[in-house]
């Protein structure tokens, strides 16, 4: 990918809606921020001035104005992830606007992989999502699932769950500025890079009460997307 010129002006959408995990959001804003892109919150409900972040409010009234075109557009996860999925008008705008050529490049972070999957954008590509969600995204044969933090395929970037947020937009930065900027950041932040990775860390036996506990809970929710997901794949 073509890096960017400091002096350019970078843009960044981040896709709100009722109920999305705010870290999904705000973990790749702090990045995007530091490193001096402009970032605007965008929503598919036109005349909508607030969104309800699970007790964090994004009010749109003192935004500036929207530019015409966008260096990333990402899509989060979370709790509202579902009323979504089964929003048909959300589910059409999203997609004539991952179709609009507004966009240069697309991300997802955690369970937000999913809706690029109910509109068929992750078809033929490569991608990941949460620990708990990649069953989902597996039952779609037509993606390549991948157990990796953060995966690129050409435009698009997927990351897992909520914290890996951070992995992604670091490597945004890579991608846009180079790997001199996400070092300085890194070291900004005191984002450390653990000897043991995620993977072996967490697939460790002693975790294994605390992931079915986590299973258990995300249960119901995780059947309903599953529900609407292959509802969207049979139209």
């Amino acid at each position: 990918m073509k890096y960017h010129n400091m002096n350019e002006i970078t843009n960044i959408a981040l896709l709100v809606f009722d109920n999305a995990d705010y870290l999904d959001l705000f973990g790749p804003l702090e990045v995007f921020t530091l490193a001096r892109y402009n970032c605007y919150f965008i929503s598919t409900v036109e005349d909508k001035t607030s969104v309800s972040l699970q007790g964090v409010t994004i009010d749109f009234s003192e935004q500036k104005e929207i530019p015409e075109k966008f260096d990333l557009l990402l899509f989060p996860g979370g709790s509202g992830l579902n009323s979504v999925l089964a929003d048909e008008l959300f589910l059409e705008k999203i997609q004539k606007e991952l179709h609009s050529g507004k966009y240069l490049n697309i991300a997802s972070v955690c369970a937000g992989a999913l809706i690029l999957d109910a509109v068929g954008y992750l078809n033929g590509k490569h991608a990941t999502t949460h620990w708990a969600s990649k069953k989902i995204l597996v039952a779609n044969k037509q993606i390549s699932v991948v157990n990796k933090r953060v995966v690129k395929d050409g435009h698009l970037y997927t990351s897992e769950g909520i914290t890996a947020g951070m992995d992604l937009s670091l490597s945004i930065v890579e991608d846009l500025n180079g790997v001199e900027m996400r070092m300085e950041l890194e070291v900004l932040i005191e984002y450390k890079i653990e000897s043991t990775s995620f993977k072996t860390k967490f697939n460790s036996p002693v975790y294994d009460n605390a992931k079915r506990s986590i299973e258990k809970m995300l249960e119901p929710a995780l059947k309903e997307r599953e529900r609407l997901l292959r509802k969207k794949r049979e139209i």
